[in-house]
């Protein structure tokens, strides 16, 4: 192979792996902040989207939880701006995690921009430990989602 060819097809592979290092750092949307809205009043969070396969509309939703109460049952949902419908998260329907030892949290979830669009967040504790009882679940943390 010529110099010049293999000149350029190094400079062609050097543009390609820096644009690969590169690409996962723009691939974040956004980033938004828990807010406290319960009794934990350490409670804190942070809720990140990513853009997820070929779809321009599809989201990977995680989020973060720390100093919550160890080795507890919580949800995360979504509430409509508009109407004020809450909904479960989760392609599935798990909506749930359970924090460590130490009080801290991780939920991932598969979704769309159009379910988070400019909604709220919220992720409530179940006392009893069943994520179905929502009828005694105390939302700790919150954000709106602004994308």
């Amino acid at each position: 192979m010529p110099k010049r060819k293999k000149i350029i097809a190094g400079v062609l592979s050097l543009a390609f792996v820096l644009f690969a290092m590169t690409s996962e750092v723009r691939a974040w949307v956004s980033e938004f902040e828990l807010k406290n809205a319960g009794p934990e009043k350490e409670a804190k969070g942070m809720v990140y989207i990513k853009l997820a396969g070929f779809v321009p509309s599809d989201r990977l939703l995680v989020v973060r939880t720390y100093h919550l109460k160890p080795r507890s049952v919580y949800s995360v949902w979504i509430i409509d701006t508009w109407s004020g419908k809450r909904e479960a998260l989760g392609i599935t329907g798990q909506n749930h995690f359970k924090t460590d030892a130490s009080g801290s949290g991780h939920y991932t979830d598969h979704t769309t921009e159009y379910i988070l669009g400019w909604n709220r967040l919220e992720v409530a504790f179940h006392p009893g430990g069943d994520p179905s009882d929502t009828k005694h679940m105390i939302v700790v943390l919150w954000a709106d989602l602004y994308q």
